[in-house]
């Protein structure tokens, strides 16, 4: 029985047509299931064929593999889809970084812009409204952003306004502020961190006038004479030059200022003497000498400040000096030097011509009127 088993196994092997043989205990052979490559059944089924229904090795190996792979595969494609979208939520508050003025500054321009400069571009149109003031004109304020959407500047409709008077010790500077509410928020939408005030003060305007010195004012002439006290302008008949020069102090300005807006050089024109205009247009010069005589003699004629008189009309001529003065403030200087002197130094024409002007004495002596600003 058992050869003729045998045979019959070993003939389904050659022929690959059986579909299962059965050793006499009834199991499954094995070498038979691998050189037929099993059954059907078995295969569809997933199963190793055992009749006792437990998965073989290679079954759960296989099985493994396949659901790693899965796993592998859905894992793969959700990280797909978020590298996809590449979007990041922005939940943060924009902040403020700066602002001009700054909160508690002083002496600032009354034609100052209003700037902010935000951590990041921000939304224009909800933070243009989130700006208010209760005296700065801010209705129809032109709004100005950098490229980058990140920096306001705000130009007020009106100036602000100086307190003005003549003792800075009584003139009290006026007072500013702006808000921006948290109302002003980036281009995500979110809302500014905190509001912001900021508080400020402009400068005073001041006015001053300053005399020249009698002291240190008058006339020189080319043949080294010198006179105190009259200022005049022109050449003599046998041709030597006439020039004047002035000094006005500025020892009782107070420190601290950070501005002239205007500084006049007013001196009165008294009359003339035959055609000193022939020698060109009367130039006012910055000068400096430590005292009148030898000294202002040699002093050389330094930046030349413009034309102070080209007419022969007597009376008050003045000519803004503001940037010789300030730049004699902030050096320090107690006086502030002028001089006079016409284009050519003599016309030879062997008569005297002279422009005068009233020396420091009376009632038109001349000096500066000026107008400064201080915080």
């Amino acid at each position: 029985m058992e050869s003729k088993f045998a045979l019959t196994c070993l003939s389904a092997a050659l022929t690959l047509s059986v579909t299962g043989c059965f050793s006499p205990s009834g199991d499954k052979d094995f070498d038979a299931e691998m050189e037929s490559g099993g059954s059907d059944g078995a295969m569809d089924a997933g199963v190793d064929g055992d009749d006792d229904g437990v998965a073989s090795a290679d079954d759960a190996g296989d099985d493994g593999m396949d659901d790693a792979g899965a796993a592998d595969d859905d894992a793969g494609d959700d990280g797909a889809d978020d590298d996809s979208t590449g979007e990041v939520v922005d939940t943060e508050s924009p902040t403020v970084l700066m602002t001009s003025p700054e909160d508690a500054d002083n002496g600032v321009l009354a034609d100052a812009p209003l700037v902010i400069t935000f951590s990041e571009p921000m939304d224009k149109a909800a933070t243009q409204v989130a700006i208010q003031s209760a005296n700065i004109s801010l209705v129809g304020a032109e709004m100005l952003w950098n490229d980058a959407g990140d920096e306001l500047t705000v130009v007020p409709t009106e100036p602000l306004v100086y307190a003005e008077g003549v003792d800075p010790a009584k003139v009290v500077a006026n007072t500013y502020n702006f808000n921006l509410s948290t109302a002003a928020t980036d281009l995500a939408g979110n809302e500014l961190d905190q509001a912001v005030d900021v508080e400020f003060e402009t400068y005073r305007r001041i006015g001053f006038l300053s005399y020249m010195l009698g002291s240190m004012t008058g006339s020189l002439r080319g043949d080294d004479t010198h006179w105190l006290g009259g200022m005049f302008a022109g050449d003599t008949a046998n041709g030597h030059q006439w020039w004047s020069v002035t000094s006005v102090p500025l020892y009782d300005l107070p420190e601290g200022i950070e501005h002239f807006e205007s500084v006049l050089l007013r001196l009165h024109q008294a009359g003339n003497f035959e055609d000193p205009l022939d020698l060109g247009v009367l130039h006012l010069y910055d000068v400096e000498y430590a005292s009148f005589g030898d000294p202002a003699l040699e002093a050389p004629m330094l930046d030349d400040l413009g034309a102070f008189s080209n007419d022969y009309i007597d009376g008050w001529h003045e000519l803004e000096v503001a940037d010789a003065v300030q730049a004699d403030y902030d050096a320090g200087h107690d006086l502030a030097q002028f001089a006079l002197q016409f284009a050519e130094p003599s016309n030879l024409d062997g008569v005297e011509d002279v422009m005068f002007y009233s020396g420091a004495d009376g009632e038109q002596a001349g000096g500066l009127i000026m107008t400064y600003l201080i915080p």
